[in-house]
């Protein structure tokens, strides 16, 4: 059995004993969809459908984050404090593997880069802007050993992958007839 909350601790409602009514799982699941079709919360639609089995554990965090992160940025004494946070510290080479994957793997990651690169054709950065790049690089030692490390990792990957530079020298003979078109044009 599960204890369901008559009035939702999202919208306010207490752990009292007279809010609490003990439900089989699919009257819990039954209980949040008709709140979500009757208010429309999301955090009632995510219950519903968890409860339901429709989605799972990764998709109901994803989700909760997406819905409570919607419209709101951080400010920037938080996001210094994330930052801080995150400096020094190192990733397990599975979870570096998970985030190059997710990268690579990503449904809109062409469009999404032709986007940015219509956004910033043409655009010059202000001295302002590239003065705080010429600090922040001044003021972290690792990013030139960043830089050589993830040359040196590509290039690994590259040497000992036949297919990998087959594609490549397949690009490279289509950029160079491009060009030569395009000179021939000019």
């Amino acid at each position: 059995m599960h204890k369901h909350h008559i009035v939702p601790k999202h919208i306010g409602g207490s752990d009292d004993p007279s809010n609490l009514v003990s439900l089989t799982v699919e009257e819990h699941a039954e209980a949040h969809r008709i709140l979500f079709e009757q208010h429309g919360r999301w955090q009632d639609q995510v219950a519903w459908k968890a409860l339901a089995g429709m989605i799972g554990k990764e998709e109901i965090i994803y989700e909760i984050h997406k819905k409570m992160n919607l419209g709101r940025f951080p400010s920037a004494e938080v996001r210094e404090k994330m930052s801080k946070a995150k400096r020094g510290k190192k990733i397990s080479a599975k979870h570096a593997e998970a985030l190059h994957n997710g990268r690579k793997n990503s449904k809109n990651s062409k469009e999404h880069n032709e986007a940015i690169l219509k956004t910033k054709l043409g655009v010059s950065l202000t001295t302002e802007h590239k003065n705080k790049i010429s600090k922040s690089r001044k003021e972290n030692p690792n990013v030139k050993l960043l830089a050589s490390n993830a040359g040196k990792i590509s290039s690994e990957k590259y040497k000992s992958d036949p297919e990998r530079q087959k594609a490549h020298s397949e690009r490279m003979k289509i950029w160079w007839k491009q060009r030569k078109e395009e000179r021939v044009g000019t």
